[in-house]
């Protein structure tokens, strides 16, 4: 029998009281509540019993995030009882907005901003690895970002120790976008590496907004845009190549520690906790020596996918079976077509129309394009093409009343035909703008002459007025 969902202002255990529902997953559904006793606001916990039989995983969630009070990041758990049949544990309640929320609302992260807020949650992921124990639900969902600008990563219900028997089957939980390819698999061989993608693949929605395509469709075509070719998310080409090793679909390509991972990014290397001990983490193949190679992991992917898409399949299949049939019966028809006109052409005794012979293929050719009207710049970068298989370029510059830069003709014509781009010299005359006026030179001034004198001359001689033969 399903539990019942608590109401507001419902008293569990004389001490926590209801105040509303923050959310509600498979096995459980937790609530915002205030402890009474601390005055203080606590996320509580209710365990579905219709799904869980035995309170064993409420409590190992419980011992397991208690374990991890004194680490940044992470929000532990306070307590953990039993009321009426109904398991419930008390953890750390993070005030603030997930990260799925938060970049749906406010887009996508700076690259410094992401790295310095993810910095302290790959520290403690790394000892919690230490301690033998990995989180398997890592996503923008259970991380909190509080209202003082901080990260907490909640939710260690997915959570799973190391087992000495590699033959028990872990319990599948698998986060489309977010989680790798082994997590599909009962008996996927699981460990920090595991961590590490999930992780990776939270801080490339982060930086992108985007979330990255599922990692069983991955295996198959991975279409996933590199973080190198985004512009302007705030990371250099290193800790952009980070990320995306950390998200690399295979296991033996991926960081095998959340350690190395930390040492690429920051450029500084995670000491191990003396206190604790390390985990004996080796990535290995199952105990029947299956290998993880295609013809297995398509295997896998079937068996994943058989219950939701049986119905697709067969309708596919039958879709293509139809077009099958559709293409013979019109490849039939259009050959008796033929036959029978030809067959009744020579009962009339008509001339028979001989069958056109097939046409030989041509020598391949190149064409010359149009680019008189475009910009010099933009032609300069199409061409460089051309220019790598043989083709020569020549420009020249020529004052217009065009726009600087507009080719005005060409050389050959658009349209042009040629064997090889080595035999093709393209001549582009371009516009230089309008040509500059030239300021006129100044006109020097007029100065005035002299007067003369009556009776002299320019040259100081005497002049005569009068007629000369009466002298």
């Amino acid at each position: 029998m399903k539990e019942k969902e608590l109401q507001k202002g419902a008293i569990v255990r004389e001490r926590y009281r209801i105040e509303k529902i923050l959310g509600q997953g498979g096995f459980s559904i937790t609530y915002l509540a205030t402890d009474e006793r601390m005055n203080v606001p606590v996320a509580l916990k209710q365990y579905d019993m219709s799904k869980l039989l035995t309170g064993d995983e409420a409590k190992r969630e419980a011992q397991l995030a208690a374990c991890f009070y004194d680490l940044e990041g992470i929000a532990a758990a306070r307590d953990y009882f039993e009321e009426q049949g109904i398991f419930f544990i008390v953890m750390e309640y993070v005030d603030g907005i997930n990260i799925t929320d938060f970049v749906k609302h406010h887009g996508s992260m700076n690259g410094q901003d992401v790295l310095e807020k993810m910095r302290p949650i790959l520290h403690s992921l790394s000892r919690i690895h230490e301690k033998g124990v990995i989180h398997r639900d890592i996503s923008g969902d259970n991380l909190i970002l509080s209202a003082d600008g901080k990260l907490k990563l909640i939710d260690f219900g997915a959570a799973r120790q190391r087992i000495q028997d590699d033959e028990k089957p872990y319990t599948l939980i698998y986060k489309r976008g977010f989680a790798p390819i082994e997590q599909c698999q009962s008996h996927g061989v699981q460990g920090p590496w595991t961590d590490v993608y999930a992780v990776c693949a939270t801080m490339y929605f982060m930086l992108t907004g985007i979330i990255p395509d599922d990692a069983v469709d991955r295996m198959i075509h991975d279409r996933v845009r590199p973080l190198e070719d985004f512009v302007g998310i705030g990371l250099n080409r290193e800790e952009a190549a980070a990320i995306m090793k950390g998200m690399a679909v295979e296991v033996k390509k991926r960081y095998s520690s959340v350690r190395d991972l930390y040492s690429d990014l920051y450029g500084e290397k995670l000491v191990q906790s003396e206190i604790s001990t390390e985990a004996n983490w080796t990535y290995r193949e199952d105990r029947k020596n299956r290998k993880q190679n295609t013809t297995y992991l398509a295997r896998q992917v079937e068996r994943f996918y058989r219950k939701k898409y049986i119905k697709k399949k067969y309708l596919i299949a039958v879709i293509l079976v139809l077009l099958l049939i559709v293409t013979g019966f019109m490849f039939w028809r259009n050959t008796s077509a033929g036959n029978q006109t030809e067959r009744i052409a020579r009962a009339t005794g008509q001339p028979v129309k001989p069958k056109k012979p097939e046409k030989s293929e041509k020598p391949s050719q190149v064409k010359v394009g149009e680019y008189t009207g475009k910009n010099q710049k933009d032609i300069q970068k199409e061409l460089k093409f051309y220019q790598k298989k043989g083709m020569r370029l020549q420009i020249i510059k020529k004052y217009s009343r065009k726009k600087k830069g507009r080719v005005l003709s060409q050389k050959p014509s658009s349209g042009s035909v040629y064997t090889s781009w080595k035999e093709v010299t393209l001549t582009l005359i371009v516009s230089r703008g309008e040509k500059p006026e030239r300021t006129p030179e100044p006109t020097p001034k007029k100065t005035s002459k002299p007067k003369q004198e009556k009776g002299k001359s320019e040259k100081g001689s005497v002049t005569f007025h009068g007629n000369l033969d009466e002298l």
